[in-house]
């Protein structure tokens, strides 16, 4: 498996079928670590209510004739993750749940959690890293790939799950002993803006457009766009980096007022190192509500978009910058194994 660019796209039905293999293998990846999220949730909690802060002890009113100073308990320490993860750097930790078997894949299943007091909302997206998988028998294999769901569990610190992948001898029996993070890859965010303009709907166009970033260059191959769209790209690097990639697409009149913006269709599993796409689908969301019938609605959204003149177009890349770690290592020789 090679290591491409990082990029969370959405699914189209026009993908390759040679990919269907990898895909097969990172969902069965993706599932264990969403199983163990659940349980996490009131690991969590329990973990929580463990380093609540002691409660100071009821001073006792001393009588007229004595003087009587009751010192009160220090406040307890609050640890920043909970006591089974370990940490990877200040503000996130893990804790591998499961190792499990597919052919001459080998997956450790993680989840994460931020430190306490932090929330995802604010605070950057978890890239994974570059893992070495250590076994019984002395062997060191390196990681191919790591899939991600991103669902986080309210009420917790959980911020989502992992699966490292390893490739594996077919056919031999390999017991995991020790999980190292080599390097933490750590998000370095870009947004560059291009505006193409429009003459006709639906848009239509296979003109390649090039926006140039810090270090490598977005090309973007062909745009369809109706009452959805589709959007393809290639980038031109030769880093070996993975990156994520996002696009917001607003449709302007003349006036270059806002009609309509292009979403993704869905959310997208995140993935590095399997066969990573530069496809994503939109639907497309009409800029202001129309309150009538749903026909009316649709025959005014086709009529709004057709008086488009304008793209407007933001590239948001976000780049895993290694970042060499030492120390940081998990036990996995006494997790459950699961072969597929």
């Amino acid at each position: 498996m090679s290591h491409r660019d990082l990029e969370g796209l959405a699914r189209s039905p026009y993908e390759d079928q040679t990919m269907h293999r990898q895909w097969g293998l990172f969902a069965i990846g993706v599932v264990v670590g969403i199983a163990t999220i659940s349980g996490l949730f009131y690991l969590s909690r329990d973990d929580a209510r463990d380093h609540t802060l002691a409660t100071p002890s009821r001073a006792v009113a001393p009588s007229p004739s004595t003087t009587t100073t009751v010192a009160l308990p220090a406040p307890a320490e609050v640890a920043p993750f909970p006591s089974d993860y370990t940490a990877i750097s200040d503000t996130e930790s893990i804790k591998a749940h499961c190792v499990i078997r597919a052919g001459d894949v080998l997956f450790v299943s993680l989840t994460m959690v931020y430190a306490r007091g932090l929330v995802s909302e604010t605070e950057p997206l978890f890239l994974g890293g570059s893992w070495l998988l250590e076994t019984a028998d002395g062997q060191e294999i390196a990681s191919v790939g790591t899939a991600f769901d991103d669902a986080p569990i309210p009420e917790s610190q959980v911020l989502g799950s992992a699966s490292a992948a390893f490739t594996v001898d077919a056919g031999v029996d390999v017991q995991p002993k020790r999980l190292r993070l080599v390097d933490r890859w750590d998000p370095v965010v870009q947004t560059e803006s291009i505006r193409i303009p429009v003459s006709v709907w639906p848009f239509i166009d296979s003109e390649p457009y090039s926006v140039a970033f810090d270090g490598f260059t977005v090309d973007i191959t062909s745009i369809f766009l109706e009452t959805y769209g589709e959007i393809t790209w290639t980038i031109e690097d030769d880093s070996q980096l993975h990156r994520l990639v996002q696009f917001d697409i607003t449709m302007v009149d003349e006036n270059g007022a806002p009609i309509a913006t292009a979403i993704p269709g869905s959310r997208t599993p995140r993935t590095s190192g399997f066969g990573d796409t530069s496809r994503v689908g939109f639907d497309i969301a009409p800029a202001r509500f129309v309150a009538n019938t749903a026909e009316d609605r649709d025959s005014f959204f086709i009529n709004e978009l057709a008086a488009t003149r304008e793209l407007a177009i933001a590239i948001t890349i976000t780049t895993a910058e290694p970042v060499s770690v030492d120390g940081v290592a998990v036990d996995v020789s006494e997790l459950p194994l699961c072969n597929r």
